[in-house]
């Protein structure tokens, strides 16, 4: 799948895209009370500031949720044009925004993680090898994390109940063995 037809996808989604957004700007924003000079001069209280507010966005279908509710990066693409990955360990984006269609459902998310990139390459789990996995259209491999490594390297902001779950559910599993 070529980037138009990708993007054209992602798209559809927008709206709850956008909404989600909104939901969790309390995590992508910074509030400072206002200086004296502020205060006294700008009629000004508090000061707003989004922090470096770049967010990149992945849609995926409820099928990759279901089998397995990972965070993928595209690794490689056939044309050999830059990737997600290359991008983000370069310093690009500040968040991602990862989330999973519902079927059926007049396009809704069934769920979604909102990931820190800043600690995402603070953690060295982009350092560290991982075999690529080939697209089910052949257009290039992806990497793939999961939310519980995501979570134990503290580079989860914000997530839909569903992954909170999910995660809950893997850390039983885990202390279990």
């Amino acid at each position: 799948m070529g980037w138009e037809s990708s993007k054209r996808q992602a798209d559809k989604y927008r709206p709850e895209i956008e909404r989600i957004i909104r939901s969790i700007a309390g995590n992508i924003i910074d509030v400072r009370e206002s200086t004296p000079e502020e205060d006294q001069f700008n009629a000004t209280d508090y000061v707003v500031t989004v922090s470096d507010g770049n967010i990149a966005c992945r849609v995926r279908e409820q099928y990759y949720w279901l089998k397995f509710g990972d965070f993928a990066l595209r690794y490689s693409r056939p044309s050999g044009r830059i990737t997600e990955f290359e991008k983000i360990k370069n310093g690009y984006g500040r968040w991602y925004l990862c989330a999973w269609t519902k079927r059926f459902s007049d396009n809704k998310l069934c769920a979604w993680v909102l990931v820190d990139l800043d600690r995402l390459r603070r953690s060295g789990l982009l350092d560290e090898p991982r075999s690529p996995i080939l697209s089910p259209d052949n257009s290039g491999e992806f990497v793939v994390f999961s939310l519980l490594e995501l979570f134990q390297h503290n580079c989860i902001t914000e997530a839909h109940n569903e992954v909170k779950a999910r995660i809950l559910r893997m850390l039983k599993r885990q202390q279990e063995h």
